[in-house]
């Protein structure tokens, strides 16, 4: 089980007492729509956090402490041009080895030095 904040606002999300987070420890995901036609398109954009992260009063407003408890996942590296590829192998990939397409939320993990994101991405998809 991973400890997030979902940022829901525009803004840094810092802890009690202005404890910010360490880049080297924390990973971005983030998930969107997917591929179903929506009225309304969104995106979520998650930060892992330390077990003991309590959020700053000012920062409740536009971050949530959630946990995720995931579950199994394929993982396939990918870069942003070659993320919707990489979807579809994934989709080949499971449909090839008779996996099970699960509910969990498919998210895609960003990586990043000191917050600033490189373009390379891990797509989980969520299977067994």
């Amino acid at each position: 089980m991973m400890r997030f904040v979902d940022v829901v606002g525009i803004g840094q999300c810092h802890g009690q007492n202005n404890q910010a987070l360490n880049s080297k420890e924390c990973k971005i995901y983030q998930y969107s729509q997917g591929f179903e036609q929506r009225e309304v398109l969104f995106s979520v954009i998650m930060i892992t956090v330390p077990d003991n992260f309590q959020l700053s009063e000012e920062d409740e407003a536009n971050c949530l402490l959630t946990e995720w408890n995931g579950g199994p996942y394929a993982v396939a590296p990918a870069t942003l041009e070659s993320e919707g590829q990489t979807w579809v192998f994934l989709e080949k990939w499971r449909k090839k080895n008779k996996k099970e397409l699960l509910k969990n939320q498919w998210v895609e993990e960003c990586e990043h030095i000191g917050w600033e994101l490189t373009g390379n991405i891990k797509c989980w998809y969520s299977v067994k």
